[in-house]
């Protein structure tokens, strides 16, 4: 369903990075995934949420992020309804491009 589409994704690092998850969200216009709030773009991910480790970078979040999108919309179920706002988010902002070929 994705495949040949190009997202933008936001990065926000809090000042205690690695040991706090950075928050990730889409950028409009975003993806229609049931994990995803289209009104501001949250990504609902464990990794990013309650599975957070140090052990996870750049690297493994974008991936675990295409996982998601490649995965079966069945067997997916939106964990976490409720994200909170960017507003309280502190430290660094990156962006970047999460291409979906071959999901």
């Amino acid at each position: 369903m994705y495949e040949g589409l190009t997202f933008k994704l936001s990065l926000y690092f809090p000042s205690d990075y690695p040991f706090t998850a950075p928050v990730v969200k889409f950028e409009a216009p975003g993806c229609f995934h049931p994990n995803v709030d289209l009104q501001h773009g949250h990504i609902c991910l464990d990794v990013l949420k309650e599975k957070w480790s140090a052990v996870h970078n750049i690297r493994t979040i974008l991936l675990s992020i295409q996982s998601l999108l490649g995965g079966a919309w069945a067997t997916r179920e939106r964990s976490c309804c409720s994200v909170g706002t960017l507003g309280l988010c502190l430290g660094a902002t990156t962006q970047c491009l999460l291409t979906s070929s071959g999901l």
